[in-house]
C-alpha cells in the first residue's frame, strides 16, 4: 500500500504534507482519495476538480467535518486529502441518495446489498449526520452483512456552522 497526503488552505492552495510512501517502487497511482473538509470549503466544486487533476484515476470519497486531522495536527478551515494505492486489495463502492420515506435502516441495508461479496472483510462508511440516524444505518448494514464484517467510518460534521444546514458527502 502507498499513501500520500495533501492539505488545502484558503489563500495558500494545496501543499503536499506526506509524499507517496510505502509499498513497491512502482509509480503512485491511487485508486482512492479520502477527503475531509471544513464546511464551506467544498461549495464551489473547485477542490473536487483539483483532487481529480492530482489523482485522475482515483475515486473521491469524503465529507465535511469539524476539525480536519493530518498526522498529529488538527486543522480548521482546511481540506485534508489522503490518496491510497492498494497493491493487493480490491475496492468496491456503493452510494445511496437519502430519499423521503426511506428509513436509515433501509438506507444501510440497501448500501450493504450493493457491497455484499463473498470476500468482503471491511466497510468504510461515511454518511450525512443531520438526516441519517447513524445507529439505524449501521443496524441496516449489519442486518445484510452480518456482524463479522468490520464496519468503520463516521457521520459528516458541520463544526457548529450556522450557515450550513446540510452536509456534503460524495463519491465522485
Amino acid at each position: 500500500m502507498k499513501v500520500a497526503q495533501r492539505l488545502w488552505r484558503a489563500g495558500q492552495g494545496w501543499s503536499e504534507i506526506a509524499p507517496a510512501r510505502g509499498g513497491a517502487a512502482a509509480p503512485f497511482s491511487p485508486m482512492l482519495v479520502l477527503y475531509f473538509a471544513a464546511p464551506g470549503t467544498l461549495d464551489d466544486g473547485a477542490r473536487f476538480a483539483e483532487l481529480k487533476a492530482f489523482y485522475p484515476g482515483a475515486r473521491l470519497l469524503g465529507c465535511t467535518t469539524g476539525g480536519e486531522i493530518a498526522a498529529l495536527d488538527v486543522h480548521d478551515g482546511t481540506v485534508i486529502a489522503t490518496a491510497i494505492a492498494f497493491e493487493h486489495t480490491a475496492v468496491k463502492f456503493a452510494q445511496e441518495r437519502i430519499a423521503a420515506g426511506k428509513t436509515s435502516f433501509d438506507l444501510g441495508a440497501s448500501l450493504a446489498r450493493g457491497l455484499s461479496a463473498q470476500d468482503l472483510h471491511n466497510v468504510f462508511l461515511l454518511s450525512d449526520g443531520t438526516k441519517v440516524n447513524g445507529t439505524e444505518l449501521v443496524a441496516g448494514m449489519q442486518h445484510v452483512l452480518g456482524r463479522d464484517i468490520c464496519l468503520t467510518g463516521g457521520l459528516a460534521g458541520e463544526a457548529g456552522s450556522p450557515r450550513r444546514s446540510h452536509m456534503s458527502c460524495a463519491i465522485r
